[in-house]
């Protein structure tokens, strides 16, 4: 059974001679993590989504203070949900 270090990887059982020249069955653990994502991150459609709310959002807007900071938490929100359901929808593809 393998123990808790050896969790989370593979075995793979390889040959080697012992001290009496015997053929023996020698473990060697490998690792099961994986090293890139299975899918990756839509760069360029989420770019489109980012100049798309912005440039309907901020068209006819002028530069007001008071206002600026409520605005700027809206338009990061509607954008990041906006992002979020294009990386589902590819996800799900």
């Amino acid at each position: 059974m393998a123990s808790a270090k050896d969790a989370g990887r593979r075995r793979s059982v390889g040959m080697s001679v012992d001290m009496f020249g015997r053929r023996v069955k020698k473990v060697q653990y490998e690792n099961t993590y994986r090293l890139e994502p299975k899918l990756l991150f839509p760069v360029d459609k989420a770019k489109a989504v980012m100049k798309d709310v912005l440039e309907a959002r901020l068209a006819d807007k002028q530069y007001e203070p008071d206002k600026c900071m409520s605005l700027c938490k809206a338009l990061a929100n509607e954008i990041k949900d906006n992002i979020k359901d294009l990386y589902v929808s590819i996800s799900l593809l």
